[in-house]
């Protein structure tokens, strides 16, 4: 079977004429390759929330991963039954949390 017949007497060949993008296009990369490509000033902002985000990663960043005698003190507490949970604490600590996502 000819490719020919199969693309219904269209052109394989490419085509001669250039359309007004792809001079565009092919000015871009021309200037792109001999490094004379124009750049524009731009700015990115964050939303308040984004920056909020970005100082809570930063603060836990800052923070030892694992505090491995805490941990054991835990571990030997729920072993022998005497850890207490402390409603008021455990409160007090997820409030703290809201405010700082909040930023107030």
């Amino acid at each position: 079977m000819d490719i020919r017949s199969i693309l219904g007497g269209v052109s394989a060949a490419p085509s001669k004429t250039t359309q007004p993008a792809d001079n565009k296009v092919n000015a871009e990369r021309k200037e792109a390759e001999t490094g004379s490509l124009r750049t524009s000033e731009e700015k990115v902002t964050l939303t308040d929330t984004a920056g909020r985000l970005q100082k809570a990663q930063t603060a836990a960043a800052a923070q030892p991963e694992v505090d491995s005698a805490r941990v054991e003190q835990l571990r030997k507490a729920l072993a022998d039954g005497t850890y207490k949970v402390s409603a008021d604490r455990v409160a007090a600590r997820l409030m703290a949390f809201e405010v700082a996502l909040k930023g107030r």
